[in-house]
């Protein structure tokens, strides 16, 4: 889980990593202190700035996770007001083969994770495991990748485990 890089080769680079670990501290010095009752405005700001903050405790600074991390508080957030259209992940695979609508590919993939991480007992119906869901999730992110080209498709391929350690993390400091 700790991963350290060398910030230093960042350093030129414009709007690199640098723009997005102010960014991550800045909304991480955004929240606020546990003894006050709040409400929450920006549900999107908040679930961002508790996903950094783990991201920072953890020393996991590279910017395919902050990416990722922008990513799943976005999905958190759209989780919150409406439920995937469907929880069975053949019906965005075979919606894909049907319309070759690649963004198919990626609602499946975030249903995966979904249910990788907050919702665990969906892993097993349907003669499925919690292994299943993460493969295919893994798999349709990188297929969404292949298809599209937007890299948020490769680095929640490449760091899906990691993701899950985050969120699991996470969803114990709310």
């Amino acid at each position: 889980m700790n991963h350290i890089i060398e910030l230093s080769k960042y350093l030129n680079k414009q709007g690199g990593i640098n723009d997005l670990l102010k960014q991550a501290v800045i909304l991480r010095n955004a929240l606020p202190s546990e003894k006050n009752k709040f409400k929450i405005k920006n549900l999107k700001k908040f679930f961002s700035a508790k996903i950094f903050d783990v991201l920072l405790k953890n020393h996991v600074i590279d910017t395919g996770s902050f990416l990722c991390g922008l990513h799943v508080a976005e999905l958190l957030t759209q989780t919150a007001v409406n439920n995937p259209k469907s929880w069975f992940v053949i019906d965005y695979i075979m919606e894909n083969n049907r319309q070759k609508n690649s963004e198919t590919l990626k609602q499946g993939a975030n249903t995966c994770f979904l249910i990788c991480t907050i919702f665990k007992a969906r892993s097993e119906f349907r003669c499925m495991s919690y292994n299943d869901y993460e493969k295919m999730g893994k798999g349709l992110y990188f297929q969404f990748y292949n298809q599209t080209g937007k890299e948020i498709g490769y680095h929640m391929g490449s760091q899906y485990s990691l993701m899950v350690k985050i969120i699991d993390e996470f969803m114990h400091t709310l």
